[in-house]
């Protein structure tokens, strides 16, 4: 299990790293101060989060609260895609602001090519062909 730690990039800005759980968050709840951030706006990169449950969860609102309460404005960035189902489950999907784009549709079904003699694939069963008559 990779212990987690948040470092600061500059800018307002931090990345944060390793397991997200109920054993290593407590380390983490003094390691943010966001009152001395120079920047209004602030911003957590959770690219680097490896696992997470919802002690995670409840540490990514910990700090949306205290940021809300110093009107400073508090964005994640690639929220792992664990946190975004578990924020789901919670209700808290539309509180957080995550900046986490939606998966991309999947492309359209390939068109049905004619075979090679350049004529429309049959549809159904196929024809018959008309025969001369029997004699």
């Amino acid at each position: 299990m990779a212990e987690p730690r948040i470092e600061e990039t500059g800018h307002g800005s931090w990345v944060l790293l390793g397991d997200l759980s109920f054993t290593t968050v407590p380390a983490l709840r003094g390691a943010l101060d966001i009152n001395s951030a120079d920047r209004p706006r602030i911003s957590i990169d959770l690219a680097g989060v490896t696992r997470s449950d919802s002690a995670g969860l409840a540490l990514l609102v910990e700090w949306l609260r205290e940021s809300d309460r110093l009107g400073k404005t508090i964005t994640f960035l690639n929220m792992p895609v664990q946190m975004q189902s578990i924020a789901r489950v919670c209700g808290l999907e539309a509180i957080l602001p995550a900046d986490t784009a939606a998966p991309p549709p999947p492309p359209p079904p390939a068109p049905v090519q004619a075979p090679a003699t350049g004529r429309p694939p049959r549809k159904g069963t196929p024809r018959r062909r008309n025969r001369k008559a029997r004699r």
